[in-house]
C-alpha cells in the first residue's frame, strides 16, 4: 500500500471511530472510563491534524480525493470534541469504578494509528534503500483539472515496486529519502534498463527490462497514460 492511502485509511478509520466515542460517552456511567474518552478524544484530535501535515512533511502527491478527507477529518474534529465536553460534564456526576481493561484497550487505540502509519514509511524507505534504480513520472491524462498524477517505481535485480515517499513535485525532494550513494539521471539510456507502460484500460501495467531480459511486470496502482519521464536516481550496491 502506498503512504497515500495509509494516510487515508488512518483518516477514515479514525473518523468512524469519532462515532463510536461519542455513542459510548452518551451511554457510559463510569467517571474512571470518561477520563480515558478525554484522553482518547484529545490523542485522536492531535492524529488527525498529525496526518494530514504527515503528507507535506513527507512529500505525498495527492489529489482532489484528499478533499474527501479533509471534510471526514473536520466531521470527526467536531464530534471528539464534543465527546470531550460530554465526558468533562459527566465525570462530575458519575460514580468512580476502575477497569483495568479499559486501560488496555486505550494502549491499543492509541498505539494502532502510530504502528500503522510508521509501517508503512520504513516499508517505503527500505524498498528504495535496497533498490538498483528509482524512477518517477507524471501522468497527464487527459490533460483536466485534477487529472495530473505523479508516481515512482523502485526497481531491484528481481521486482519493481511502486512507491510514494518524497516523490510529489516530480520528486523534487526525493533525494532526502534516498541513500547517500544514489546518483541523479536524466535519461535511462545510460543505464542497462528499459521501462515500457502498457497504457490500455485492460493491462495498465509497467515491464521492466534488463540486458534485454525481462525481470517484472506489474499492475499499475492506477490508470496512468501520456506518461512522462520526471527524475530518477541510480542506487549503487
Amino acid at each position: 500500500m502506498l503512504i497515500k492511502n495509509c494516510i487515508y485509511c488512518i483518516s477514515i478509520l479514525i473518523g468512524l471511530f469519532s462515532i463510536i466515542t461519542l455513542v459510548y460517552s452518551i451511554k457510559n456511567k463510569n467517571k474512571y472510563i470518561c477520563n480515558w474518552i478525554i484522553l482518547i478524544d484529545i490523542i485522536y484530535i492531535l492524529y488527525l491534524i498529525i496526518n494530514l501535515i504527515m503528507i507535506g512533511v513527507l512529500y505525498i502527491p495527492v489529489g482532489l480525493e484528499v478533499l474527501f478527507i479533509y471534510l471526514i477529518e473536520f466531521v470527526a474534529g467536531i464530534l471528539y470534541v464534543s465527546s470531550t465536553i460530554l465526558n468533562l460534564i459527566k465525570r462530575k456526576k458519575l460514580i468512580y469504578t476502575k477497569n483495568n481493561k479499559v486501560i488496555f484497550a486505550t494502549i491499543i487505540f492509541l498505539l494502532f494509528p502510530i504502528i500503522l502509519f510508521l509501517t508503512f514509511v520504513v516499508e517505503n524507505k527500505l524498498l528504495i534503500n535496497n533498490s538498483d534504480l528509482v524512477l518517477v513520472y507524471k501522468s497527464d491524462g487527459n490533460g483536466g483539472f485534477g487529472d495530473s498524477k505523479t508516481f515512482a517505481y523502485a526497481i531491484g535485480k528481481d521486482f519493481c515496486k511502486q512507491f510514494d515517499l518524497g516523490i510529489d513535485i516530480g520528486g523534487y525532494d526525493l533525494k532526502k529519502f534516498l541513500p547517500v550513494n544514489a546518483v541523479e539521471i536524466n535519461d535511462l539510456n545510460v543505464t542497462d534498463y528499459e521501462i515500457i507502460f502498457n497504457d490500455s484500460w485492460e493491462d495498465n501495467s509497467i515491464s521492466v527490462y534488463k540486458n534485454n531480459k525481462e525481470i517484472c511486470k506489474v499492475k499499475n496502482k492506477s490508470h496512468y497514460f501520456n506518461i512522462d519521464f520526471e527524475k530518477g536516481f541510480y542506487i549503487k550496491h
